[in-house]
């Protein structure tokens, strides 16, 4: 559709993203700065109410925004989520399109990069996205968390390797199983910090109180999908099973329907980071 879009810039948003009437106009403000090239959104999930769709919404809502606010204090926008962003035209040509991001599973984060290579800046916009997620079953849910986790360890792997110190319930709860008044005391505070700091947020997050009590379950979940990235076994997008390579490149794609396979190497846009490096 590129070659028939008009205007000096451009919006790609996933189809189940939900944008307000008032949306484009807090994604289009960061622009006033000449120095920006491109805006990214943050979200949160939204889904309905069974167990398993609670569960799909809470490590989005209760850890990723978290990391994402934290990430912009400590480093600033150094990133881009798929789920919708902006880009100037002339910024997206300079950098040498999108065909050279097909066979990219982190394209959108090689697309920030390059628009910072070509000097401009990465802005969040001031607005908070709902992203409708929905799984038929809880096989498709963890295949779609892991492919998420997966992702930012192929851009970022020291970085998420140590995000094991995030996850502060396992030892905390193999502590507080010993009996000891000392591990007892540190899994009280993890869960005094963990359930009023998103009680906090509860309602931005669109979180119910229910929700609160799923915490403790949702992070052993978040936790699991962090062991399973580490095996760097195939990712899955929807029925098509993605090997990857270096940097994220797709060197396979087997379609369970198809049987569709491919090996190709990606071409990288210039300024965007090389597969192999």
């Amino acid at each position: 559709m590129l070659p028939l879009a008009k205007g000096d810039i451009l919006i790609f948003t996933d189809a189940d993203v939900r944008l307000t009437p008032t949306a484009l106009d807090a994604i289009l403000s960061p622009f006033e700065d000449s120095t920006v090239g491109m805006v990214t959104c943050p979200y949160r999930a939204v889904s309905g109410r069974s167990l398993r769709e609670r569960l799909d919404v809470l490590p989005t809502n209760t850890i990723f925004l978290p990391s994402i606010a934290l990430a912009e204090r400590l480093e600033g926008v150094r990133f881009a989520f798929g789920a919708c962003i902006a880009i100037r035209r002339e910024v997206l040509e300079e950098i040498g399109g999108l065909d050279s991001l097909v066979e990219l599973l982190p394209d959108d984060y090689a697309l920030a990069k390059g628009v910072r290579s070509a000097n401009y800046r990465v802005a969040l916009a001031p607005i908070l996205l709902d992203h409708c997620v929905s799984s038929s079953e809880w096989r498709a849910m963890a295949g779609r968390h892991l492919r998420w986790a997966r992702t930012i360890q192929c851009v970022r792997p020291c970085a998420y390797f140590l995000t094991i110190l995030t996850h502060g319930l396992p030892p905390a709860l193999a502590l507080g199983l010993t009996g000891n008044g000392l591990g007892l005391a540190l899994l009280s505070s993890w869960a005094a910090a963990r359930l009023l700091s998103t009680g906090f947020f509860r309602r931005r997050l669109g979180l119910s109180v229910a929700d609160l009590l799923l915490v403790p379950v949702s992070d052993i979940w978040a936790f699991l999908i962090y062991l399973g990235s580490l095996l760097k076994l195939p990712v899955w997008w929807d029925d098509r099973q993605l090997v990857l390579g270096p940097g994220g490149v797709i060197v396979t794609v087997n379609g369970t329907g198809s049987q569709r396979v491919h090996r190709r190497r990606a071409k990288v846009p210039q300024g965007a980071p090389h597969p192999s490096g």
